[in-house]
């Protein structure tokens, strides 16, 4: 199934998740199952709960995300 929204993906750079056997491979291929996907963010100093780890960062991408959306 593919989403053809667009879509944001941030990740946090201490993210357990990312150090699954293949996880780098599931990131690369994501353009593939979501064309409209923006390049993947990552946030410095973040693990894998970045809202509530950094909350301000999350909120301005959020924000200049859905400001960069066509009207």
């Amino acid at each position: 199934m593919r989403v053809e929204v667009p879509a944001l993906l941030a990740i946090g750079a201490r993210d357990i998740g990312l150090s699954m056997p293949g996880m780098d491979r599931i990131i690369d291929a994501m353009p593939t199952l979501v064309p409209r996907l923006r390049p993947p963010v990552t946030i410095d100093d973040a693990g894998h709960w970045l809202q509530q780890e950094r909350p301000d960062t999350v909120n301005g991408l959020i924000l200049s995300f859905v400001a960069s959306l066509p009207d």
